[in-house]
């Protein structure tokens, strides 16, 4: 199974933690994905997480990585 934690940093407190981007992704809340994709680029989707400390919204940028 493949690693899904991202490290995510609250801009506003600065607080650290990890998500699973399978979780953000199956959250009906944070299904505000956009999808940036150029021809040359590799595709990035923006999803939308709360810091469990200070409960900003912050919007994170996850890399797709081909399965090796």
């Amino acid at each position: 199974m493949a690693n899904n934690l991202i490290e995510i940093k609250c801009p506003r407190c600065g607080y650290v933690w990890r998500e699973d981007v399978t979780q953000l992704e199956k959250t009906e809340e944070t299904m505000m994905k956009l999808y940036r994709a150029a021809d040359a680029r590799p595709r990035i989707t923006s999803y939308r997480a709360r810091c469990p400390n200070d409960y900003t919204w912050v919007i994170v940028d996850v890399e797709e990585v081909p399965d090796a």
